[in-house]
């Protein structure tokens, strides 16, 4: 994808391009909430002892780094697939 943005630009894209879009993706993550509702759908489910999953096309980084916003990735430790 960079070499494609970089010859359609005609000029090379700055060297910590992925670097910087990640860290302002990231820091717009702590003002992530989770949903309302979801927390009493996971607590109805572990209750019951039903396994449950994520799963994303999203990468693990983001999965986890979203998850620990909203308080959620002790419940899906191990059960993130990507």
């Amino acid at each position: 994808m960079r070499r494609t943005a970089e010859a359609r630009l005609g000029r090379p894209l700055p060297a910590d391009l992925e670097d910087r879009y990640h860290q302002r993706l990231f820091d717009g993550f702590a003002n992530l909430r989770a949903i309302e509702g979801v927390e009493a759908v996971l607590d109805h489910l572990d209750d019951r002892g039903l396994t449950y999953c994520l799963a994303s096309s999203d990468t693990h980084r983001r999965i986890r780094t979203a998850l620990t916003a909203v308080g959620f990735l002790h419940r899906f430790e191990g059960r993130i697939f990507s």
